[in-house]
C-alpha cells in the first residue's frame, strides 16, 4: 500500500498517518503549496493575508483601508490617523494634512470623505475630527484648514469665547 500525502494546504512531520485527516492544516499566515510537505512552505507575502489551510503565498489581496505585513493570517485595519487607499499594501500612510482618519468610523480608504470640519485643523495624521480646534478667539468658516493659521481672529466688536467655533459666538456688549 502506498503511503498517503498530506493534501496541499496541509502538511505533517509525523510518521505513519493513516489517514488524509491526520495531516494538519498549514497554519494561519502561512501556505503549504505541494503535496507531502513536513513543514509549510513559507510565510504569506506582504499584501496578501493566509488563513488556515491555504496553498498559495497570495492566497487573499489585502483590502484597502488595510494592512497585510508578511505572515498575515487577517487584514489588519489601518490605525486611526493612518488610511490606505490601495490594495495589496503591507503598511498604512499617514493621514494627509486637511483631513482626519478615524478608523472607529470604519476602515479609511478614501480620505476625500473625511474633510476636517468648520472650526478645526488637521495636521498630518490627525486622528479625529475635532482633535485640533481653533484657539480662544478665533474662529473658521472653512473646511479642510490644514493649521492653526487658518484659523481667523475674531473681529473688533465680537467674541470667541471657546475652542473650535465656526462663527464668532457673539458680540460684545459696551453699554453698560
Amino acid at each position: 500500500m502506498e503511503p498517503i500525502l498530506c493534501p496541499a494546504g496541509t502538511f505533517s512531520n509525523v510518521r505513519g498517518l493513516t489517514a488524509v485527516n491526520e495531516c494538519q492544516a498549514c497554519p494561519a499566515g502561512f501556505y503549504c503549496v505541494v503535496a507531502g510537505l513536513v513543514m509549510p512552505s513559507g510565510p504569506c507575502h506582504a499584501g496578501y493575508y493566509c488563513p488556515p489551510g491555504q496553498q498559495l503565498s497570495t492566497a487573499y489581496i489585502c483590502p484597502t483601508g488595510h494592512y497585510c505585513p508578511e505572515k498575515s493570517p487577517k487584514p489588519l485595519i489601518c490605525a486611526s490617523g493612518s488610511y490606505q487607499p490601495l490594495q495589496a499594501q503591507a503598511s498604512c500612510t499617514p493621514c494627509d494634512a486637511g483631513y482626519y482618519c478615524d478608523n472607529r468610523q470604519g476602515p479609511v480608504s478614501d480620505i476625500t470623505l473625511y474633510p476636517c470640519p468648520r472650526g478645526y485643523f488637521c495636521l498630518a495624521g490627525t486622528q479625529f475630527a475635532t482633535q485640533f480646534g481653533c484657539p480662544l478667539g478665533t474662529f473658521s468658516p472653512q473646511k479642510g484648514l490644514q493649521d492653526s493659521s487658518g484659523c481667523l481672529p475674531c473681529a473688533a466688536g465680537m467674541f470667541c469665547s471657546e475652542v473650535g467655533l465656526a462663527a464668532p459666538t457673539g458680540e460684545e456688549d459696551f453699554e453698560s
